[in-house]
């Protein structure tokens, strides 16, 4: 079983479960590994509904604004320069 996670800990600090797990990470096998690892947690995904609009139609919603999301970057712990995918259908 493997844990989803954003990064690593390559910290010598928490190299052992209860260490990794009191500087609140979590111990887990990350993909591509078959040994147990300190990882940053991922927040689960966010999940709602999305505006009502008219059919064939990418305009207003009832209250005559457009529909829009505010996106919310995560923060790397490590403070690593990351690459990223965004996919927009």
């Amino acid at each position: 079983m493997f844990t989803n996670y954003l990064e690593k800990i390559s910290n010598s600090q928490h190299n052992n479960p209860d260490k990794c797990k009191n500087a609140g990470f979590v111990w887990g096998i990350p993909l591509g590994s078959e040994k147990p690892e300190c990882l940053v947690k991922l927040d689960p995904p966010y999940c709602d509904q999305t505006p009502w609009t008219r059919d064939n139609h990418l305009g207003n919603t009832p209250d005559g604004v457009a529909p829009n999301f505010t996106w919310t970057i995560p923060y790397f712990w490590s403070g690593h320069a990351q690459l990223c995918v965004f996919r927009v259908r």
